[in-house]
């Protein structure tokens, strides 16, 4: 029986789609699970760093392979390592719950969880995108990049649709998503085609130094720590600022990561669709916007004022992410478009190992210090990035 037809393009947005609501739904539950588990901040963003790290080491791997193994393949490990490192972590987290673990024990067995869930489902981003750097050309790789980040963007603004069902319990919502990512690795089973890979057998892995591309890699892991400053703080911000018990907390920063995930989603598919600009201007159009969205998230002090900067940062983040992602595929040659899809995901993989560790150490000195901080790191950057285009 012939399968019917559906463009790769679909099937790789589901694919990412997935891959978006995991990390939103983290953000929004892991912050409120971990204090009625007992922990502090730092040990709660320390949870997210180690997964971050070893999604940083695992990434450039995973590249490789799919150029040996076929993208397919490895999109398919990603999704199916999700599904079981979440239920890994669940596990645990529900004998924490029970108070079956406690204490330095439970905090380890966290810990293994989510290391593991991070190191394999770090399989589908580079694979992915790797795969859409295949399939076109140049000219169009703007655009192809740009809804796979809309892809990601449907998925953060649909995780918190999840985190809503949080007043079931705080581990359903990940138990829900861990159902929707086994159907989708289904569906990139039966319909994904198989595309041809590229056989390196005589080239040698890429260098986050390669002066090719080494700017977007700074970029890059600039952009991202400072998102992971900010990100894995917000929860806090939102219950300490609102004054809301765990529960409502989860639903009401969800309510807001929805907000700023839709203005990504119109960025991608819209704004950067119709708007034809190149990589590096993104990149000096986006990071301004994020960056003011940073310091009026640090002046808000009700619900509106920080739905509203929060979508402020997703219209920013929306504009420069794909803008990172396809500049630096746009400075190798084909038979390197797994390893730097690899590298161009492991950038932010580094970046939240070292935001959120540092977004705790800001958030104890003063609530509004990370984003603050944030918000002068990127008009840094953004000077930058000006003064590069000026001297070129």
């Amino acid at each position: 029986m012939r399968h019917p037809k559906i463009s790769p393009i679909w099937v790789l947005f589901l694919a990412l789609v997935v891959t978006g609501m995991g990390q939103t739904i983290v953000f929004a539950v892991l912050p409120m699970l971990g204090r009625t588990l007992g922990f502090n901040e730092f040990e709660i963003n320390s949870l997210v760093s180690a997964a971050a790290l070893m999604y940083f080491l695992s990434s450039p791997r995973w590249g490789r392979a799919s150029d040996r193994w076929g993208r397919k393949r490895v999109i398919i490990i990603g999704l199916g390592g999700y599904v079981i490192g979440t239920l890994c972590f669940n596990l645990v987290a529900g004998l924490g719950l029970q108070g079956v673990l406690t204490g330095t024990t439970l905090f380890i067995f966290l810990m293994l969880g989510r290391m593991l869930l991070a190191t394999i489902m770090s399989a589908s981003q580079p694979a992915s995108m790797a795969y859409m750097a295949d399939i076109t050309t140049a000219q169009a790789r703007v655009k192809g990049f740009s809804k796979l980040s809309a892809a990601s963007n449907i998925g953060t603004m649909a995780g918190p649709l999840l985190a809503q069902f949080a007043f079931l319990g705080l581990l359903f919502p990940l138990y829900l998503h861990a159902g929707i990512a086994l159907v989708v690795m289904v569906l990139v089973w039966r319909f994904l085609p198989v595309h041809i890979t590229h056989e390196r057998p005589n080239v040698k892995k890429l260098s986050y130094f390669d002066p090719r591309y080494r700017g977007y890699l700074l970029t890059g892991l600039i952009m991202f720590t400072m998102f992971g400053v900010v990100q894995q703080t917000l929860g806090y911000y939102f219950q300490d600022t609102l004054h809301l018990d765990a529960r409502t907390s989860a639903s009401t920063h969800g309510l807001a990561m929805m907000a700023s995930s839709a203005a990504m989603l119109f960025s991608q598919l819209v704004l950067v669709q119709r708007m034809g600009l190149s990589p590096q201007t993104l990149l000096r159009v986006g990071l301004p916007l994020a960056g003011l969205a940073f310091a009026a998230l640090a002046l808000a002090h009700n619900f509106t004022a920080l739905v509203m900067a929060m979508t402020l940062f997703g219209l920013g983040m929306g504009l420069a992410s794909p803008g990172y992602a396809a500049g630096a595929t746009m400075r190798v040659e084909a038979h390197e478009q797994g390893g730097i899809a690899g590298l161009i995901a492991s950038a932010p993989g580094l970046g939240f190992v070292i935001g959120p560790l540092l977004g705790a150490g800001l958030y104890k000195l003063g609530p509004s210090y990370p984003y603050w901080a944030a918000a002068v790191v990127y008009a840094l950057l953004v000077t930058w990035l000006w003064r590069q285009k000026n001297e070129q």
